[in-house]
């Protein structure tokens, strides 16, 4: 349930492009990568004030490259203490039998109440920054530039894996 690194690299990219005109400097990739991190925590804060309906749409195919089988979902989207909770509303476009809602609703509550407890939270949050730090850890951020897209100034950066990262354990290795 968590987002991806590069979601909150490209958003906070996107962000920090939106805060400067076209002649402020590029910040180094170093910088860039600090100021993710400062901008995932302060965003955390603002996460409970906002929910969102979320489509995920999936299809398998087959080795022809014809559909197999396709399946969707809608979600509730929330937070709690800066943990994301997801609320399924709906599968393949039906919503939920009673006894899936009933269900899912009991998950919910669950999820609620065990992130209501600040400590918690914490621990998934922990887990969702140590992610994050891996994988800035794991990248080279290098060739800064700025665009513009739709009006707006864009930060952009190419991804290469850092020679210098080093991990301490096999979870770490998957971000090489």
């Amino acid at each position: 349930m968590s987002v991806t690194p590069l979601a909150l690299l490209l958003l906070a990219a996107v962000y920090q492009g939106q805060q400067a005109g076209p002649d402020v400097p590029v910040p180094d990739g170093q910088e860039m990568k600090r100021r993710v991190m400062s901008a995932m925590k302060t965003s955390e804060k603002d996460l409970e004030n906002y929910s969102c309906t979320v489509r995920d749409e999936g299809q398998e195919l087959n080795s022809d490259g014809s559909i197999k089988k396709q399946e969707s979902s809608l979600k509730e989207q929330f937070f709690v203490n800066g943990v994301e909770i997801d609320h399924t509303l709906e599968k393949n476009g039906k919503p939920l039998s009673p006894s899936e809602a009933k269900k899912e609703q009991q998950k919910v509550d669950k999820e609620v109440r065990k992130y209501s407890d600040p400590k918690q939270a914490e621990k998934s949050r922990a887990h969702d920054e140590k992610e994050v730090d891996v994988f800035l850890r794991a990248v080279r951020l290098s060739s800064g530039r700025r665009t513009s897209n739709f009006k707006r100034s864009i930060l952009m950066y190419d991804l290469s894996g850092d020679p210098a990262f080093h991990p301490r354990n096999l979870e770490e290795r998957f971000a090489e």
